[in-house]
């Protein structure tokens, strides 16, 4: 299972948000899964991991937009294990 950094529209009552998340694809690249929250940013390892993972969410931007919506029925990430989102 491959991932990517994108970002995904959250419909919030009458508005709509935009976040961060880790999108999980399966084996043809359809999305697939994607994490519970969006991304928070940090490392305890070094700056330049923190540097290589901003760089890497920065490519999400060049991507379409996901809707949350689409993964109504689909796995989620949970500290490490894979639920169905509700």
């Amino acid at each position: 299972m491959s991932w990517n950094y994108r970002v995904v529209e959250v419909e919030l009552g009458d508005t709509i948000g935009y976040g961060m998340y880790e999108v999980f694809y399966d084996s043809d690249g359809n999305p697939e899964g994607i994490t519970e929250h969006p991304i928070d940013f940090f490392s305890d390892n070094s700056l330049e991991d923190l540097n290589e993972a901003m760089n890497a969410a920065m490519g999400a931007f060049s991507k379409p937009v996901l809707k949350m919506n689409m993964f109504t029925t689909m796995p989620v990430s949970k500290h490490g294990k894979r639920e169905w989102r509700k």
